[in-house]
């Protein structure tokens, strides 16, 4: 309701165009709205699966898959994914088929989702019972760096260490991250680039069509190899894997 307020004042105001990001792309009620009233718009960030709106984001897929691929090589085989109410979210929809695709190639069964009551405030009671038990959690990826910042200091104030415990990385690859101690290991887009892109996109009058930009990790002081009790026992006894 919301951003069908905004967008109504919006076309009141006759602007020459819109650059924004919805919830989800693919279900949003404003977008369909945009393009009857012939308002050019472009989305930054958003990722639609079936309508072919025109818009600028990085392959959320297969960067949640490289950044719980890195997660792997370090030794990690018991890695969670931590997100906001995921409906609410095309971008983590997305990374959670990356993660998943990690996790699967590696012949291992994805954990299940943990979700958040917020994309950007984490309750780490959602998180502690899987830290314990027999196989715990020795990592997580948030589907966003607010949320994996909020989850670096909630692991503090339980007295769980980061990364020596666990292992948290994040995805947007936001400055802040860099002046946290540990620093935050996170899956960087470029978001300079990006903007002027749905810009450039917009002055042309792009109709539709999606267009990727590059992406990397950056290894920040929150991941490290998996704690050695990890491997106590063999790979094939601790990982969590498919029986497939």
């Amino acid at each position: 309701e919301r951003e069908a307020a905004i967008v109504e004042h919006m076309l009141r105001q006759r602007v020459a165009g819109l650059v924004l990001t919805v919830a989800d792309a693919d279900r949003s009620a404003v977008l369909p709205k945009l393009a009857a009233a012939q308002m050019p718009f472009v989305l930054a960030h958003n990722v639609p699966q079936s309508v072919s709106w025109p818009s600028v984001c990085v392959d959320n897929r297969r960067a949640m898959a490289e950044a719980a691929g890195h997660l792997l090589a370090l030794g990690h085989c018991h890695i969670g994914m931590v997100t906001g109410p995921v409906w609410q979210s095309d971008r983590a929809q997305q990374r959670f088929l990356g993660y998943c695709d990690a996790m699967q190639q590696a012949g291992l069964k994805p954990f299940p989702l943990i979700e958040m009551p917020s994309h950007t405030r984490s309750d780490f009671q959602q998180l502690r019972p899987r830290l314990q038990g027999a196989n715990p959690l020795t990592a997580v990826i948030c589907s966003n760096d607010l949320l994996a910042i909020s989850l670096m200091g909630a692991a503090a104030r339980a007295g769980v260490q980061v990364p020596t415990q666990l292992s948290i990385m994040g995805f947007d690859g936001i400055e802040t991250g860099e002046h946290l101690t540990p620093s935050l290991a996170s899956v960087v887009q470029p978001s300079d680039l990006l903007g002027a892109c749905a810009i450039d996109m917009l002055l042309q009058h792009a109709s539709g069509g999606s267009r990727m930009l590059a992406h990397h990790l950056r290894l920040g002081e929150s991941i490290a190899p998996a704690p050695r009790s990890t491997f106590a026992n063999t790979r094939e006894s601790t990982c969590h894997r498919t029986t497939e």
